[in-house]
């Protein structure tokens, strides 16, 4: 089983409450992802299973320990025919080359943006420079006005946008791992939600020295950016299909 969301402190210390003293399991980070994977337990699968849902089901993004999340959320956009694209600032490309590692993602994914500067989302996506000015581009507004406007342009069914700080240093005066993740699906309202990405950062990089941290933090919020970015689609997903 695999989970999304959570420092693995977290996840581990409620695991053991919940799972019984003589169970058998193992516990990983794989890519900021938290793996499960059950030796022996008291009850059948499908029971555990559930019980295990009922205390982490809000975290639960699925099944299989060669799976990861973005094969997860390709494979049922690909399975329901849902097209999806994207608009990216501080990710720089990687939501979308990160779907591309999904065998058959060209079926619902046509392509997206990299509008990294203001001029590039005002050029191309056409966000008003009036809105970047007022909020700045960490900011609710941006992200909705990204994650609509590319659904809008490349006529699909779900867009994804990232706009925030990648860090180490801070940006509008928001520190590195401040982020909004917008969500645009067709028929139903633009959202957008705030993240501080880099708490989860020190929560799942295990024992690394503060230097390594700080050198690391960089590379590490933007993928944790795509990860929340595709969690929040299959959470979505999970509501509407």
């Amino acid at each position: 089983m695999r989970f999304f969301g959570l420092g693995l402190d977290q996840f581990t210390r409620k695991l053991s409450q919940v799972l019984g003293r003589n169970d058998v399991y193992f516990v990983h980070v794989d890519h900021y992802e938290i793996v499960l994977e059950i030796v022996k337990c008291r009850e059948r699968p499908d029971q555990i299973k559930n019980i295990i849902l009922n205390h982490f089901g809000s975290w639960y993004i699925g099944d299989g320990r060669q799976t990861s999340i973005e094969q997860i959320v390709g494979n049922r956009l690909i399975n329901h025919h849902l097209s999806i694209t994207g608009a990216e600032s501080l990710t720089a490309g990687m939501f979308q080359a990160t779907l591309g590692n999904v065998p058959g993602i060209s079926a619902v994914f046509p392509g997206g943006f990299v509008t990294y500067s203001n001029h590039a989302k005002h050029q191309l996506l056409g966000i008003p420079n009036d809105v970047i000015n007022e909020y700045g581009v960490v900011s609710e507004p941006v992200a909705q006005w990204m994650a609509s406007q590319s659904r809008k342009i490349m006529n699909t069914d779900v867009s994804v946008s990232f706009t925030g700080a990648a860090g180490p240093d801070p940006l509008e005066g928001q520190p590195g791992g401040t982020v909004w993740i917008g969500l645009s699906i067709n028929g139903h309202k633009t959202i957008a939600k705030l993240y501080h990405l880099q708490t989860l950062y020190h929560q799942l990089s295990g024992f690394k020295t503060a230097e390594e941290l700080k050198n690391n933090s960089r590379d590490a919020i933007r993928l944790l950016c795509v990860k929340t970015g595709l969690k929040m689609v299959n959470d979505a997903l999970n509501k509407l299909l």
